[in-house]
């Protein structure tokens, strides 16, 4: 159980927090590797993580459509095998599972991933 709490928790903490991200490279740079908006590898601009980063990583996207075919959300799989986590933008939570123990906890989408995942269904 405390392996998949700490994966949750990981998960909403780059939710709530969006670390800070180079679009050039897409590696992530710690605090005390940045100098002046500049990524230390590349010399590409950096800024916080966007939900289109984040959704490079993504194993798969389930969309939530009503009935008369309206985005209502999606669950995002962002990692599987031991445990399985998915993140849930309908409900804003983050939902892990493994064998019998099941973990989930609410986040705050500071990244703006809901509404990339609308705008990626309605490119459709």
């Amino acid at each position: 159980m405390k392996d998949i709490r700490e994966q949750v928790k990981g998960i909403v903490d780059t939710l709530e927090n969006p670390p800070i991200w180079c679009e050039e490279c897409e590696c992530e740079i710690e605090d005390d590797e940045s100098s002046d908006f500049c990524c230390p590898h590349c010399e590409g601009e950096t800024g916080s993580m966007s939900a289109y980063a984040y959704l490079n990583d993504a194993l798969d996207i389930e969309y939530v459509i009503g009935s008369d075919r309206q985005f209502l959300g999606a669950r995002v799989l962002v990692c599987f095998g031991g445990p399985n986590v998915w993140v849930d933008t309908r409900h804003n939570r983050v939902d892990g599972h493994w064998w019998a123990d099941s973990y989930n906890e609410a986040f705050v989408d500071n990244i703006g991933l809901n509404d990339a995942i609308q705008e990626l269904w309605e490119c459709q």
